[in-house]
């Protein structure tokens, strides 16, 4: 009897999407090469210090995670909200909590 290993079962259900200009999109779970593509992006932008390279890059690693999202789209973001998306598709799906206030409480103070 041959031993299956169904690598297509272990596959996450898409569970994460992202809302932009009232477009929705899906959040692809990071692939292995995806994951050396934008641990490649980070070290070769380490010793940069030009600002628009950086923005650039995380521009380059969400459209890589977001099923069909352009690069144009995304240029419309605020710097507020291509920071959250980057954390978002990074797998933080939760806010890091500013410093001194405490886990579970909005960034509103409550």
């Amino acid at each position: 009897m041959t031993k299956l290993l169904d690598l297509d079962a272990l596959a996450p259900e898409k569970t994460r999407s992202v809302k932009i200009k009232g477009k929705e999109y899906n959040v692809r779970d990071q692939s292995v090469g995806d994951y050396i593509a934008v641990n490649k992006l980070a070290r070769e932008l380490k010793d940069v210090k030009e600002t628009d390279r950086h923005v650039e890059a995380m521009i380059k690693m969400i459209h890589l995670l977001v099923e069909g999202v352009t690069e144009d789209v995304l240029k419309t973001l605020s710097f507020q909200q291509l920071d959250v998306l980057s954390q978002f598709v990074q797998g933080n799906d939760e806010p890091t909590p500013q410093p001194d206030q405490p886990a579970g409480e909005g960034a509103a103070g409550n």
